[in-house]
């Protein structure tokens, strides 16, 4: 799957249920039952359900975006990432938060990405530093920021004019509330639970999981 998104090519005849006549493995590989194998139509179909299934927040947007700046403007030699390896690594995230059972992609999906958005093997430590440093400082709370900013702005032009409908700035307080108790929530649930959202993530193994508990 992450030789998919990477951009390299799928080649059923290899991969898929056709790769040997006798429906065993090439020597050296596990032995796989032929009727447990994916084909390329599985991979198709899941990719189909998880892009209409599974959201993306803002502020996971937002944390891809400060990525690639980094990647491009901080990074010597420079990683260029372009819009359509973007779309390809959200769509991953999206596929990995589908299988996870859930319907929404966190921001601690984009650690999958230290594996997908490297050009030579050395970046690869250097996006997982990165991700990881913004995850422990940010962890969300730059789309909390943004709310209120743009409540304050709000409520101090109705206090001023009648031209901004209080029903706008009553929806938005919700929505900032709401935000609020999923965050609450969350680090509720990640104190007394030992950070399920990151052991308990299907794609995270071990030593990543640790490594952003602990950051």
């Amino acid at each position: 799957m992450l030789d998919y998104y990477a951009g390299n090519s799928y080649d059923e005849e290899s991969y898929g249920p056709s790769s040997s006549n006798d429906g065993g493995s090439r020597t050296g590989e596990m032995q796989i039952d032929p009727a447990a194998r994916l084909t390329l139509d599985d991979f198709q179909q899941t990719r189909t359900a998880a892009l209409q299934a599974v959201r993306v927040p803002q502020h996971v947007i937002q944390l891809l975006a400060d990525l690639r700046g980094y990647l491009q403007e901080k990074v010597e030699p420079p990683v260029y990432v372009s819009d359509r390896r973007l779309v390809k690594a959200v769509a991953l995230m999206q596929v990995a938060a589908f299988c996870d059972g859930r319907d929404m992609v966190t921001e601690y999906d984009c650690l999958l990405l230290e594996h997908i958005l490297w050009q030579r093997p050395e970046h690869a430590p250097k996006i997982a530093d990165w991700l990881l440093s913004h995850l422990a400082v940010d962890d969300g709370m730059k789309q909390v920021r943004y709310l209120l900013q743009g409540l304050f702005a709000r409520a101090c032009r109705a206090l001023g004019s009648a031209a901004e409908p209080l029903e706008t700035i009553l929806g938005e307080v919700q929505q900032l509330r709401r935000l609020l108790a999923a965050k609450l929530g969350q680090i509720s649930t990640n104190l007394e639970g030992g950070f399920p959202v990151v052991r308990d993530n299907l794609w995270l193994g071990h030593d990543e999981g640790q490594a952003i508990a602990a950051a």
